[in-house]
């Protein structure tokens, strides 16, 4: 029986696997028995203005030396241009992988489903407007949760007792998200 679960970590360009959005998310799962991978991009080799392509790439040879199948249960968490690579990567396995996508990019809407998405943000994320990402998940009916005050990092710069609390909310729908 296959009572091994894996998450996989995507981190933003900016903001790394050690960040709160990711530590909190390893807690959750260290205590649900998951297995951690922490994926990099500071050793990949890229010559062209196709960064996020050969880094897909790069990160799925990577991966795919993994056993998967031995995986009860594969979660990907992943923010902002880690969507971008997760979602595609998600795509390219052969097998249902639940996606945590954190404040994503407008080209990760492609790879998200209803069946085994959560999507979280800011409503003044910068990057992707709070409307085009709430219309786009309402359409293909996929949880969303967007936080008022709160930008890319889906912190609330004005008030750090309210991004404790941001904080607290994205924990608890980590907790009922990722399967036990």
């Amino acid at each position: 029986m296959r009572d091994r679960k894996l998450a996989v970590f995507f981190p933003g360009s900016k903001y790394g696997t050690q960040a709160p959005l990711f530590y909190y998310a390893n807690l959750v799962l260290a205590e649900k028995g998951y297995e951690v991978i922490e994926i990099s991009y500071e050793d990949l080799v890229s010559n062209s203005s196709d960064w996020i392509n050969e880094t897909r790439a790069q990160i799925w040879d990577r991966l795919k030396k993994i056993d998967f199948p031995v995986y009860r249960e594969v979660v990907f968490v992943s923010k902002s241009i880690g969507t971008l690579i997760a979602g595609w990567i998600s795509q390219q396995m052969e097998r249902s992988v639940k996606n945590i996508f954190l404040t994503p990019l407008r080209g990760a809407f492609q790879y998200m489903a209803k069946e085994d998405s959560i999507v979280i943000a800011g409503e003044l994320d910068r990057l992707l407007a709070a409307e085009e990402l709430a219309a786009f998940c309402r359409e293909k009916e996929i949880v969303l949760r967007q936080f008022a005050g709160a930008g890319h990092a889906i912190v609330n710069r004005k008030d750090p007792v309210k991004s404790a609390e941001i904080l607290c909310d994205i924990v608890k729908l980590y907790e009922s998200f990722i399967p036990p």
